[in-house]
């Protein structure tokens, strides 16, 4: 089976010159002293992989002054896919997304009201990843003296090994990304769903999808997104 990351697309031409779209809330949001971080309180459940036992306020998106309006809007809480009322339709009708939610939010355009929806995803590939068998690629280094000796000595087994040797690129000239190239899986891993949530270390990723996710988008013609191959590796 073919796999691809899914990620924001970065064409000015289709998602404008501002990123994220949707980077601020309207003003009535932001005051309210009853619940003032419900955008924040969600994106800490889907982190968590915890459905959350309230009902999500999110109803004071703004879209940004230099951003065009698509089917997919990059928000500014990470790793979550925001999408109108006609995308969530299809990929409800024609992608297997497991255990998931869709909360009703609301995009300010220039004033006017738009339904739009958090997805929810409550699984991650983070625990069946064999991180140390997964392909990585270093980018944004100008000198290969500049790369830790642990890229060389220790293995890679987890998240945090790779978070720990961005961490010593903090103050680098220049933006560091560590990006996988190849991701292996447990034998375990689910394969029925189409699009899986993944904490992989690339900048704008939220995840990776199956072909049926990727042609559905497609095929409607939805806006928002790209979709970029990844060798998929699962142990038998």
């Amino acid at each position: 089976m073919k796999y691809y990351k899914v990620k924001s697309d970065l064409n000015p031409k289709v998602v404008g010159s501002d990123y994220p779209q949707s980077w601020q809330f309207t003003k009535e949001y932001e005051k309210r002293e009853n619940n003032p971080n419900a955008v924040y309180a969600l994106s800490e459940c889907i982190r968590n992989f915890r459905v959350p036992d309230f009902v999500p306020d999110l109803d004071g998106y703004v879209l940004s002054g230099r951003a065009k309006r698509t089917n997919f809007i990059s928000i500014v809480t990470p790793n979550t896919l925001f999408v109108d009322e006609q995308t969530k339709n299809i990929l409800q009708s024609k992608c297997n997304l497991g255990e998931h939610n869709f909360y009703e939010a609301l995009l300010y355009v220039r004033n006017e009201k738009n339904k739009y929806y958090c997805l929810g995803l409550f699984y991650d590939l983070k625990s069946v990843i064999e991180y140390n068998k997964c392909g990585y690629v270093i980018y944004g280094i100008n000198d290969e003296k500049d790369l830790p000796e642990e890229w060389f000595t220790k293995p890679i087994n987890s998240f945090s090994d790779i978070s720990n040797i961005r961490e010593r690129y903090r103050d680098y000239p220049g933006i560091v990304m560590i990006l996988c190239n190849k991701l292996t899986l447990k034998r375990f891993f689910n394969k029925n769903q189409d699009f899986y949530r993944l904490s992989l270390p690339d900048e704008n990723v939220y995840g990776i999808c199956t072909e049926r996710f990727k042609d559905a988008v497609e095929e409607a013609g939805l806006t928002g997104l790209v979709f970029e191959p990844i060798e998929v590796e699962i142990e038998e």
